[in-house]
Formats: C-alpha cells, sequence, structure tokens
C-alpha cells in the first residue's frame, strides 16, 4: 500500500449483552428468561409462573433474546388482566 493512503478501521456492530437469566415480574405473577447455549445453536426458554409458586402457567422458547423478552411480557400482561 502507497504511504499516504490512509488506513480504514473496520466497522464493529456492537451488541450489548445478553444476561444468561433475567426475571420480569408483574403485578403477581413472574417471568424467568433463561438463555440455553449449545454447539449447534442457542434457545432462549422464558417461564411464567404466580409469585412464590412452583407452578408453571406459561412458558414457551424464542430464538432471539428479545423475542422471549416480549412473548414473557405478553403472557404476563394477558395474566394481569385476568379477573
Amino acid at each position: 500500500m502507497p504511504s499516504g493512503t490512509p488506513k480504514l478501521a473496520p466497522i464493529s456492530k456492537k451488541t450489548e449483552p445478553k444476561p444468561s437469566s433475567t426475571r420480569i415480574t408483574v403485578g403477581k405473577h413472574v417471568a424467568n428468561i433463561f438463555i440455553d447455549s449449545s454447539k449447534y445453536t442457542t434457545m432462549h426458554h422464558w417461564i411464567v409462573q404466580h409469585l412464590g409458586s412452583t407452578e408453571i402457567i406459561g412458558w414457551g422458547q424464542e430464538p432471539t433474546f428479545d423475542r422471549a423478552k416480549s412473548a414473557a411480557r405478553d403472557c404476563l400482561n394477558d395474566l394481569a388482566h385476568k379477573p
């Protein structure tokens, strides 16, 4: 490369690291999101329970953290609006 030619820095996409687990509480319900990484793929599981109970009242898995968080919040919001 001839001298005087500026070098361009590579563009890096900064992404915020996702936590290995997350807890969301809405009213009397709680959702936990867990990341399950294997050699081939990463899956994000979410589980909804009544506070203080071991009974699972909602659950699912999503390919991304953001989709799992959104699905868990939707489930919690639905439960919060039930009589």
